[in-house]
């Protein structure tokens, strides 16, 4: 399958938009939606600040995704046959330094 740039693009909006309501803090504890970290669901304006700072860590990342989505737009060929493993790393490496960083918020 030819990758798609529309998909990456459309794949990242989509996940910036899942964020906006953690920045906005209109997610109430919970858990299912939100950042998941040991003990932060004991106290509620903790849960509100860990994901509104979480939210917008996340979303830098998915702008920095898109970013390089559209910079892969120009690559050649050779490198476009690995567009689905750049995407993958891009967002391990975004969940990992969004909950590194969150992590040292919290302790």
């Amino acid at each position: 399958m030819k990758p798609s740039l529309k998909m990456y693009l459309g794949l990242y909006v989509v996940l910036m938009l899942a964020v906006v309501p953690l920045i906005l803090r209109w997610v109430p504890p919970n858990r299912w939606y939100g950042v998941r970290v040991p003990g932060l669901m004991l106290e509620p304006e903790h849960w509100y600040d860990i994901n509104a700072l979480g939210g917008k860590l996340f979303g830098g990342a998915m702008v920095v995704c898109l970013l390089i989505n559209l910079m892969l737009r120009f690559a050649p060929a050779s490198v476009l046959r690995y567009t689905h493993w750049i995407n993958g790393a891009l967002l391990l490496i975004s969940f990992w330094g969004v909950t590194l960083q969150l992590m040292q918020t919290v302790s």
